[in-house]
């Protein structure tokens, strides 16, 4: 009998080990969901994309340098053929070969009408939580938007810590309203650090002609 009593509280003990670690998990699990990410007023990082081949994602473009400050984006690529440099201001992005005289201009719709740090503060007050998910460490959200006018799509991951984001799924629209697939991952990221305000300044003797709006939901 006393074999019998001493495993009963055992047990008893070991239930209320458990129980209250449960508990615990669900307050510290409670108190971090409650807390929204930080405010990123700037960025920088790398960007990799991968578009839609023949209706499936796959072709991946080679990896780009990117900085972002309000509404404003920069990102710089390496070609063959030369640096191809982006630069988007509010809703117009200007793009150009770093060793051209002439660009083009593109006014863009949607989401994509904000520099990547004013789409990531819309993503956080406008998208859905759908999950949280540890990824190499690190708590990342999951948001999800879904919005009728204007036509957009996005499925995001932003770091719970910090609000950078890691992942990017998008739908795009070409000049013919064909929609397409485009995927960004994001690596090498840095949050609210000092990037001068003449990155984003476009270069004087380059001539941007302007081409036809386009619409894409990232």
């Amino acid at each position: 009998m006393a074999n019998k009593g001493q495993s009963d509280r055992v047990r008893i003990w070991l239930f209320r080990t458990v129980f209250f670690c449960w508990c615990a998990l669900l307050s510290a699990h409670a108190t971090y969901g409650q807390t929204m990410p930080p405010r990123l007023d700037s960025l920088q990082g790398t960007l990799r994309i991968i578009t839609e081949n023949n209706g499936k994602l796959g072709t991946t473009t080679i990896a780009t340098r990117l900085w972002a400050k309000g509404n404003n984006t920069r990102i710089e690529m390496l070609l063959d053929t030369g640096k191809v440099i982006s630069i988007q201001r509010g809703n117009t992005i200007y793009v150009y070969r770093e060793s051209d005289k002439m660009g083009t201009r593109h006014g863009v719709s949607g989401l994509a009408a904000m520099g990547l740090v004013r789409q990531i503060e819309y993503i956080k007050s406008k998208a859905k939580i759908t999950r949280s998910e540890l990824i190499g460490g690190d708590v990342y959200y999951r948001y999800e938007l879904r919005e009728s006018f204007p036509d957009t799509a996005a499925e995001v991951l932003l770091s719970a810590k910090t609000s950078l984001p890691l992942m990017w799924f998008s739908v795009g629209r070409t000049d013919d309203g064909a929609a397409y697939l485009e995927e960004y991952l994001y690596s090498d990221m840095e949050g609210n650090v000092d990037l001068p305000d003449s990155l984003f300044e476009l270069p004087p003797d380059v001539k941007f002609n302007l081409m036809r709006d386009m619409s894409v939901d990232r």
